[in-house]
């Protein structure tokens, strides 16, 4: 699944990956269900450690508020 999101995911004019927040949740989803550490997780998707914290705070915090702004 991870593999799929990477491979379709959007290109910025700078070459980045434009990953929606479903994408990012689905991809911390995956993470949570692998039973890996997160940097072993990363390292077999490339991905950045850091950035999937971030996701997974971000992904809480939606639940926590719905999908409205906290401030």
């Amino acid at each position: 699944m991870v593999e799929e999101i990477n491979k379709n995911a959007r290109l910025s004019a700078s070459g980045r990956k434009l990953l929606t927040s479903e994408q990012k949740a689905c991809i911390v989803e995956g993470w949570e269900n692998s039973g890996l550490s997160c940097p072993e997780f990363c390292r077999r998707h490339g991905l950045i450690s850091s950035q999937l914290y971030k996701w997974r705070a971000d992904a809480k915090n939606r639940r926590n508020y719905g999908n409205k702004e906290r401030w």
